[in-house]
């Protein structure tokens, strides 16, 4: 499905909201209908439930060896929260969070074992003296975003069109009837593309190849 603006999203809102009747839905606010698509966006780009294949980044980098922190910024994941999972490069095991519990300065070695959020450059690694290479897994945020007008959105239009009509009928509260029919079919839409994030197999070996389930698949 082919994304689109977020001007766009406005006209296709303003075409559901159009066919609901109601005392205070004839005028429809440009800026509100922005508000709600942005946080329809925000709203289902953060869900946790939902780790979509479209934004997912891999990036490698060099530790100080000093600080526990990359020797150059990690500038395509910007929040901690978005940072799934933290690998040395040379392992498949993911690094465990740092607990609050424990000193950070007291332990040493040259190997990484843990990581926790640090707001100069998102992450550290324990211990802070740990050399090689990390390897990041998380989410980015597109370059389009914050939208403008003619900045494309890149996420499903039917679910951010839904989701926005739905919310734009909730507050108006003139017809309860058309606020369910539009959550009705956001949530429908929501599973669809939330089965659509589970639709390939995954290799757990880079080397592994399918065995044939059928006697004439060999």
């Amino acid at each position: 499905m082919v994304d689109k603006t977020l001007a766009e999203l406005i006209s296709e809102t303003q075409k559901l909201l159009y066919q609901q009747a109601g005392i205070g839905v004839q005028v429809y606010s440009q800026d509100n209908i922005v508000q709600k698509l942005v946080h329809g966006f925000d709203f289902l780009f953060t869900n946790a439930d939902y780790k979509w294949k479209r934004y997912q980044v891999w990036i490698t980098k060099t530790l100080d060896g000093t600080t526990g922190r990359p020797t150059t910024a990690v500038t395509e994941i910007t929040n901690f929260d978005d940072l799934y999972a933290v690998y040395r490069s040379d392992s498949d095991q993911k690094l465990t969070r740092f607990s609050s519990e424990r000193n950070p300065y007291n332990v040493t070695g040259d190997r990484a074992y843990q990581y926790m959020p640090d707001a100069t450059n998102l992450i550290r690694v324990v211990p802070f003296t740990a050399t090689g290479n990390v390897v990041l897994f998380g989410r980015q945020r597109p370059s389009t975003y914050p939208f403008t007008l003619n900045a494309v959105v890149p996420f499903d239009y039917l679910a951010l069109t839904y989701f926005a009509a739905w919310s734009y009928c909730a507050d108006d509260a003139a017809n309860s009837a058309q606020a369910e029919k539009f959550q009705g079919l956001f949530e429908e839409r929501l599973k669809q593309l939330s089965k659509s994030q589970d639709n390939e197999p995954i290799a757990l070996n880079s080397d592994c190849v399918d065995i044939p389930t059928r006697w004439h698949d060999g």
